[in-house]
């Protein structure tokens, strides 16, 4: 690459800057207060509000194009090293106050969490959930009459809730206990999954009679895990790879007693029956702090039991994305010893890894050998999904497949939104092929934006600057 592809890439990123702040002031009705074109202009505060990307233009001065190359690279850079620790903003440095106050262990070593609340009297508590999760519940119903095969399915979930103590049925002289919260349900399908295709979602954003719902009192918590692509790029650093998944990591989080009135919903088999309450005591799919108290579940038992166990530390904190586990070894040897170390590492906290899997048959024997009761938890597919990904473990490469559905017409602008966005490309890799696709998406947000009378941004083909038309 010459001086010149850097200058293009200053241009091009000094040209898309002026551009947002033109397309704010349009918005605003202020396009006369957009027309300086400064590099040091700063960055307005509508800008901040609508959490749009800061670009930073360096000044590109010099002949040498290993300074060019250099401030290339740093402007594209992540603004933050996967390895540094996050600054907490103030509701973030909250949430984990009330974790590290009032989080504890049963007998058994497994967690048991409160859900962190925005204030101490949340007013979720106070609107009438009940009635309106009563009236999603008759809508369920009539979902079933029409489905069978779903209503089966959805039964079998909720009988696994309650014969794995992770839902308990509310006594008769608990049911009318005032300031409670009922969660609406409902279900997900996944028919590319192997092990749960229907899981129930707990709609913690339902809001009750004084328009206020669980989720709205609930703090979300920082983010605890490396970005996605600092994990995958991690993860092929390794020749060897390793994969697995945390057995419904939600569900081995017990949620503190004082808070499961919280969380509880209605059911019943059939509609001739009387409708059940019940409770869940675990930490559950579809509340605001759910993803956090997992996660954060997961790193405090490195902290705590960790000391014995050093090469599953490191992955525990570092390689796992929700409740997958991206990584791998050098030889087969250690590759052994990090699945002994998870193993034994989790099993203390109540949490058990399945669909085992790597790109080494040698390293899967070993495990096998190891312990006969993982027959079951080996994934021997050749070609599986990791993290949206398709994966070859066999030829350890990654494949992608599109499968639009039939044009439909009329033609809408959501629609050629959806498809463009189908394929899921985190790192990049089909950049070359998704540029002109992400170009004309672009094209169509703006146009969307664009109030009566503007001009819009016409886009010729594909390597073209962008210009007004």
């Amino acid at each position: 690459m010459t001086s010149d592809a850097y200058q293009n890439c200053e241009e091009l990123y000094t040209e898309y800057k002026y551009e947002l702040r033109e397309r704010i002031a349009v918005l605003e009705g202020k396009a006369d207060g957009c027309k300086q074109k400064q590099s040091g202009q700063s960055v307005t505060a509508k800008e901040q509000s609508l959490k749009l990307p800061k670009i930073s233009i360096p000044s590109f001065s010099g002949n040498n194009d290993n300074d060019f190359l250099k401030k290339f690279w740093e402007l594209e850079s992540d603004p933050v090293v996967a390895d540094a620790k996050p600054a907490f903003s103030e509701e973030e440095e909250r949430c984990e106050q009330i974790f590290t106050a009032t989080t504890k262990r049963d007998r058994a070593g497994r967690y048991i969490v409160s859900l962190p609340f925005k204030t101490e009297d949340p007013r979720c508590k106070d609107g009438d959930t009940k009635a309106i999760a009563q009236k999603r519940f008759h809508q369920l119903e009539k979902r079933f009459a029409n489905d069978s095969n779903l209503k089966q399915q959805y039964t079998n979930v909720i009988n696994e809730y309650l014969e794995l103590g992770h839902m308990e049925i509310i006594p008769e002289n608990q049911r009318n206990k005032p300031e409670v919260v009922y969660l609406p349900h409902h279900p997900v399908v996944r028919e590319d999954k192997d092990t749960t295709k229907l899981r129930i979602v707990f709609d913690a954003s339902s809001r009750g009679s004084n328009g206020v719902s669980l989720n709205d009192d609930l703090l979300v918590g920082p983010t605890l895990q490396n970005d996605l692509r600092h994990i995958i790029m991690r993860w092929r650093d390794y020749p060897i790879c390793l994969v697995a998944d945390i057995v419904k990591m939600y569900r081995q989080i017990l949620v503190d007693h004082k808070d499961v009135d919280f969380q509880r919903l209605l059911w019943r088999k059939h509609p001739n029956e009387e409708i059940q309450h019940l409770r869940l005591l675990r930490v559950t799919f579809g509340t605001a702090s759910a993803p956090y108290l997992a996660v954060r579940s997961l790193h405090q038992l490195a902290y705590d039991d960790g000391k014995d166990y050093p090469l599953a530390t490191e992955r525990v904190l570092k390689e796992f994305y929700m409740d997958d586990l991206m990584t791998g070894c050098k030889s087969v040897e250690e590759g052994r010893q990090i699945y002994t170390e998870l193993t034994e590492l989790l099993k203390g906290g109540g949490l058990e890894l399945q669909k085992w899997s790597s790109n080494n048959e040698e390293l899967l024997k070993e495990i096998n050998m190891e312990d006969q009761t993982i027959k079951g938890k080996l994934k021997l597919d050749t070609v599986m999904k990791i993290l949206g990904l398709t994966w070859n473990r066999r030829t350890d490469e990654f494949e992608y497949a599109v499968q639009l559905p039939p044009l439909k017409t009329p033609v809408t602008k959501r629609r050629v939104l959806s498809d463009i966005s189908r394929l899921f490309d985190p790192l990049g890799w089909l950049a070359p092929i998704l540029d002109s696709g992400h170009m004309y998406r672009r094209k169509i947000i703006l146009q969307i934006a664009r109030p009566v009378g503007q001009k819009i941004l016409k886009v010729k083909h594909y390597g073209e600057k962008v210009h007004p038309g």
